[in-house]
């Protein structure tokens, strides 16, 4: 059985391996961690995608290519003075990808790339943040969005960040409401 001092001398030796393989530029690029927070926010809302290029605001979609547009607004629930507030996406569906990735039988995923916008229960936060990940179909033909984020403007107390949006987009037809996850960092 090893003491905890020759394996805490491995694990110290190995990340300096590993550090020492990294270009100077990586491995001695630390940025400042004050003011980083977490943030965590559940909305529920409404949405839709139609066979239209996203004018408001306006997404081009790939030359040659066919996009759909998906919007959706969430009432949500939260941290970082983010609870009450709202959070509206836009983003353009490539629906002519080059591979698609298929779902079974049921449809496929398409990238997805667009805008969101967060803004605080007073209206005096606004935060906006670029979204990029994949929108795909259920087994029942609703839709889901995986995607990241990172903030490009803040206000208040946030002023960049980045994390991952997961929500659903139900239509009209559907029963039930939209519900989105937004997990990740502020600073």
């Amino acid at each position: 059985m090893r003491s905890r001092r020759v394996r805490g001398t491995l694990i110290a030796g190995l990340a300096l391996g590993v550090a020492s393989m990294l270009p100077a530029s990586i491995a001695l690029a630390v940025s400042p961690t004050s003011g980083l927070k977490s943030l965590s926010l559940q909305g529920v809302g409404s949405g839709g995608l139609v066979s239209d290029v996203c004018t408001q605001p306006a997404i081009a979609c790939k030359t040659g290519d066919t996009c759909d547009c998906l919007s959706a607004s969430y009432a949500l629930v939260g941290n970082q003075g983010f609870a009450k507030g709202t959070l509206e996406i836009t983003l353009s569906v490539d629906t002519t990808p080059v591979e698609e990735l298929p779902i079974a039988d049921i449809g496929f995923c398409d990238p997805a790339t667009g805008t969101g916008t967060l803004t605080s229960a007073n209206s005096k936060v606004t935060v906006s943040m670029n979204i990029s990940g994949l929108e795909c179909a259920t087994t029942t033909g609703q839709d889901v969005i995986d995607a990241s984020y990172v903030i490009t403007a803040g206000g208040g107390k946030v002023t960049n960040g980045t994390g991952a949006i997961n929500g659903s987009v139900l239509t009209d037809s559907d029963t039930g409401l939209s519900q989105v996850a937004v997990t990740g960092t502020a600073q």
